[in-house]
């Protein structure tokens, strides 16, 4: 491959940010706590897990879950406290981006048409905290 062909990394490795990657990495960690609490939620209330962790190019559903012949495409908010906002951090986009992928899950499943609703759990607190508390708001 010709040397002008080749990409380069913006800066030597060695100057690159760690900082960045530690904070994502707890992140990561956070969601995938809340994302397990809410499904012993959702389960603790009838529903049966159908899949979670659906992921597209153009969109992901955290929960996927079925209860009285309908489909529930649930999206996942993790949250210590409500200072950055709960059922608000799902925007138009993220909503659009949820639609999506739900088409998506529907039609590789053969269930275009099937009754389905978009809903958000909201689970609010820590990792080893005694009082965790979780919301759902349903037909965002």
């Amino acid at each position: 491959m010709p040397a002008s062909a080749r990409r380069r990394c913006p800066r030597p490795l060695e100057t690159q940010p760690i900082v960045n990657d530690i904070y994502q990495n707890q992140r990561n960690k956070t969601g995938q706590w809340g994302e397990r609490v809410a499904v012993k939620y959702a389960l603790a209330h009838g529903y049966r897990i159908v899949a979670t962790h659906v992921w597209y190019r153009d969109g992901e559903v955290d929960v996927v879950a079925v209860k009285g012949g309908v489909l529930f495409f649930m999206e996942v908010k993790t949250r210590a406290n409500e200072r950055y906002g709960t059922v608000e951090a799902v925007t138009r986009g993220k909503r659009a981006r949820l639609m999506r992928a739900a088409q998506r899950f529907c039609m590789s499943r053969g269930l275009a048409g099937a009754p389905c609703q978009f809903d958000c759990l909201v689970v609010l607190g820590r990792a080893g905290d005694s009082a965790v508390t979780v919301r759902h708001y349903r037909n965002i």
